[in-house]
């Protein structure tokens, strides 16, 4: 995938979002990094009028030798809204699913503080949580009150 492809499919997906009238999506920012157009990042964020908030972010890099890019870097937050403040990973979650260079995937469940890993859930493969796959999940949490572990069909040991 080149950074144009994932415009496309980012905008498409987006176009069949259905958001709630609560939801506020800010503009998303692609940002070309080099070598472009094989890597970038993605930050977005959407508020809901209870304080609550969605930040997501991706970021793509090439792989060597290849004319493509791999999604290297993740996070989807949701959880009470800092602002004004800067997001820190200190920050307050209902649940934050994410993978930092280098490193395998995990999630934060009820609070920031614990690095669940992979090993530990069971249902949900963490590093194929995709970004509209998470909106969604969290717009059905939202509507349904169903617990967001029971929406994603996750369990934690």
């Amino acid at each position: 995938m080149d950074f144009e492809s994932y415009k496309r499919r980012f905008r498409e997906s987006l176009g069949r979002l259905a958001a709630p009238r609560d939801c506020k999506a800010e503009r998303p920012r692609f940002r070309p990094l080099p070598p472009h157009p094989y890597s970038w990042m993605l930050t977005w964020e959407l508020r809901f009028e209870d304080g609550k908030y969605i930040r997501a972010k991706e970021h793509y890099s090439k792989i060597r030798g290849r004319s493509e890019a791999r999604r290297l870097y993740f996070s989807f937050h949701y959880g009470p809204d800092p602002a004004p403040a800067e997001p820190m990973a200190s920050d307050p979650v209902d649940i934050r699913i994410d993978k930092q260079s280098g490193q395998p995937p995990h999630m934060h469940y009820n609070g920031p503080g614990d690095h669940i890993g992979q090993d530990r859930v069971s249902g949900l493969a963490l590093e194929d949580v995709e970004l509209f796959d998470f909106l969604k999940g969290i717009f059905k949490h939202r509507s349904t009150k169903h617990p967001i572990h029971e929406v994603f069909g996750f369990t934690i040991r």
